[in-house]
């Protein structure tokens, strides 16, 4: 639907006529964020499921202010747009709404050393935030796996985490204030300074909020010092839960390592195989070319063999389940410490000799390479979906006393629907995030959908039924919303108290965070598999060979 004329032209008084656009093509890149559903969306030829009426790029805050009073008062919905790297649809135009796409508010308006704080606007992409504080000798210590492409304002808005979270604490825990334009397009500044000893903290209200409160415009940032230097380390343990057990203890001990990352017995195989696969031949020389020949060669099988996989995951799910982990050669625990020289070693030293009852020595080169990948995660979707299927991940926690169950939970309500793999990462004294990924058959474009939907619902009904959180740092979007209520329960009706307080046109981000919901499926039932040890191993390991060569 067209914007209304005489809206389009107080529009272009605000922001100038360059930056309102119902160009097609602009209407066309807008339409979706990174949820992986609408990647199948566009397989199924479905190319605007959710088209906005408008794109508008506001300069300033002033902007921002004023283009929020005009679509209130004509009662048209919008949307923030930060760098569009979100993974659960929580930038989706749902209702031909106008989307605010805030790059323009790019500036990095200071750096207070004494305070070690940063004032920053919403547009700012991660990374040059970080290169800019490494020439003042500092670090935010936020590191998305999206570093290159996500921003401040989406940070904040998704109550997002680094990899690094063990050490510097989430987005919530490094924002001293925070700038937003509520729904009647007023600007308020929201204190969250720390030992604040009168009323409500108001401004962890607001992180999270997914712009259905209010659009984040800036905010003040607290920072630490540049790391002076790193170590890290990789161990290996002959359970899961010895592992699990592991990272607990260590976090209870005192010790923060910057990375913590406990990877279950298939995905340990593939982040195995990665290691080995990525030992480089020399240029020129005939391992490199038979190397690239047999890539080459491979790659229309490997596309066959990945399709025919997913079509049974059944199979390498239940190996999984039924396979001592330690005969898959146990679960790999990445580590990486930094800070100061001195701190950063006594840490690896210590971590070391309270481990050590339980722990096999893998030295540094698994640790390392990851470190040195640490950014790839978000480029590696195409593989499966080029293969015909679908891949996902699934960001949830849990107290240490749920989080196996929670694991095990979701790893048996989806052992027929998905191959199933999971990391633990985000360690704190009271618990952990499981990182799910998802692999799944799409045998036809609407199967894969059904597929797709039918996953997440029953994923997210064995979270909450074992006594999970559906969410630890991707938001909730579109994708989560469903379920929100069945966390929540009556608290929900805080957030709808709030959500009319802060938008009371009802045009912010509609939709989203505490959207409509659906009732959710129930776990299903898990029929015993036949075969023997061996040949589940073989299985799992094919799985893993298979979504490895698939996510490369």
């Amino acid at each position: 639907m067209p914007l209304d004329v005489k809206l389009r032209r107080e529009l272009e008084a605000v922001v100038g006529k360059a930056w309102v656009s119902e160009d097609p093509a602009d209407q066309l890149a807008y339409s979706r964020d990174l949820w992986p559903k609408a990647l199948l969306w566009l397989r199924a030829g479905k190319h605007t499921v959710h088209p906005p009426q408008a794109v508008v790029w506001p300069g300033s805050v002033a902007e921002v202010q004023d283009v929020v009073r005009l679509l209130a008062r004509h009662g048209v919905p919008l949307v923030p747009f930060g760098a569009g790297s979100g993974v659960c649809g929580g930038t989706l135009p749902l209702r031909g709404d106008v989307l605010l796409d805030l790059k323009r508010l790019s500036r990095i308006r200071g750096i207070d050393a004494e305070r070690r704080l940063v004032d920053v606007e919403a547009g700012v992409i991660g990374e040059d935030l970080e290169q800019a504080l490494l020439r003042h000798g500092f670090t935010c210590g936020h590191f998305p796996s999206s570093m290159y492409c996500s921003s401040v304002g989406g940070w904040l808005a998704t109550r997002g985490a680094g990899q690094m979270s063990t050490l510097y604490g989430k987005i919530e825990d490094l924002v001293s204030e925070l700038g937003i334009v509520t729904g009647d397009g007023t600007y308020r500044t929201v204190p969250g300074r720390p030992g604040r000893g009168r009323g409500p903290g108001f401004c962890q209200l607001l992180v999270g909020s997914e712009g259905a409160f209010g659009i984040v415009t800036d905010a003040r940032l607290r920072l630490h010092p540049a790391a002076e230097a790193r170590r890290f380390r990789a161990l290996r343990f002959s359970s899961l839960q010895h592992g699990i057990d592991a990272v607990r203890r260590l976090l209870q001990a005192g010790l923060r390592p910057a990375v913590v990352r406990l990877y279950d017995a298939i995905d340990s195989v593939i982040l195995r195989m990665g290691a080995v696969e990525s030992e480089p031949a020399p240029a020129g020389s005939l391992a490199a070319r038979l190397k690239a020949t047999g890539r080459s060669l491979v790659h229309g099988v490997r596309q066959r063999a990945t399709r025919k996989l997913l079509e049974r995951p059944v199979y390498p799910n239940a190996a999984l389940d039924r396979l001592p982990d330690a005969v898959l050669g146990g679960c790999v625990l990445v580590l990486v410490f930094e800070g100061r020289a001195g701190v950063a070693e006594a840490e690896e030293r210590l971590t070391l000799d309270l481990l050590a009852d339980t722990a096999t020595d893998l030295g540094e080169s698994l640790a390392r390479r990851w470190y040195e990948h640490r950014y790839a995660i978000s480029y590696r979707q195409s593989g499966v979906f080029d293969a015909g299927g679908f891949t996902d991940t699934m960001e949830v926690a849990a107290t240490w006393d749920r989080l196996f169950a929670v694991y095990v939970a979701v790893r048996r309500a989806l052992r027929h629907k998905v191959l199933v793999l999971a990391h633990f990462s985000h360690a704190y004294h009271e618990g952990c995030s499981i990182y799910f990924t998802f692999v799944g058959p799409a045998t036809s474009s609407e199967h894969g959908i059904d597929r797709y939907d039918e996953t997440w619902r029953t994923a997210l009904a064995a979270v909450v039924e074992a006594g999970g959180v559906i969410s630890h740092h991707h938001g909730v979007g579109v994708s989560k919303a469903a379920a929100m209520e069945g966390e929540y329960g009556h608290a929900l009706r805080i957030a709808w108290a709030l959500k009319r307080t802060f938008d009371p046109a009802g045009v912010l981000n509609p939709g989203k965070l505490i959207g409509s919901r659906e009732k959710d499926a129930a776990p299903v039932d898990v029929a015993p598999v036949a075969g023997g040890r061996g040949e589940r191993r073989g299985r799992v390991r094919e799985a893993a060979e298979a979504v490895r060569q698939a996510l490369e």
